[in-house]
């Protein structure tokens, strides 16, 4: 589903660099040629998604479908329940 709406999917397994370690960001900045100011994450780990995000100084979206208490002191700048509810953050 969200193929249809990402310019580019990226996949660790593929790029040879796990989340959120910060080299998988940085290749994909440098594939796009964007900095981490043009860019946000959207991902439903805070472990992974939102803390690589933090890490490179990137906007972050959780997507907490479940409505998860984060028992973590990682924070996502946004925090979705649907991915409909990113439609009012783009």
């Amino acid at each position: 589903m969200l193929k249809n709406y990402a310019h580019e999917l990226y996949i660790s397994e593929e790029m040879g660099v796990i989340k959120p370690d910060p080299a998988f960001f940085a290749q994909i900045f440098e594939q796009m040629g964007v900095t981490a100011e043009n860019c946000l994450m959207i991902g439903d780990s805070l472990a992974s998604d939102v803390l690589g995000a933090n890490r490179v100084q990137m906007d972050s979206c959780w997507v907490n479908v479940e409505r998860r208490k984060n028992p973590t002191p990682i924070c996502p700048t946004y925090e979705i329940h649907s991915l409909l509810e990113l439609l009012e953050l783009l």
